[in-house]
């Protein structure tokens, strides 16, 4: 959809509201490094065989 049709849309709604302010997150690509943020939030991932022993309890 076009940015005015999602306007219109969004003055009918509160939820169809926030589309057109979000539209920047489809203007280019999103680049996601996980090292950096595993560093700098000191996280790392979980073994799979935890998640999934978790998920069967």
């Amino acid at each position: 959809m076009a940015r005015a049709e999602l306007e219109r849309i969004g003055r009918a709604g509160s939820v169809m509201a926030e589309f057109p302010e979000m539209l920047y997150l489809y203007d280019r690509p999103s680049i996601l490094d996980a090292p950096v943020s595993a560093t700098v939030l000191n996280l790392a991932p979980t073994p799979i065989g935890s998640v999934l022993a978790e998920t069967a309890a």
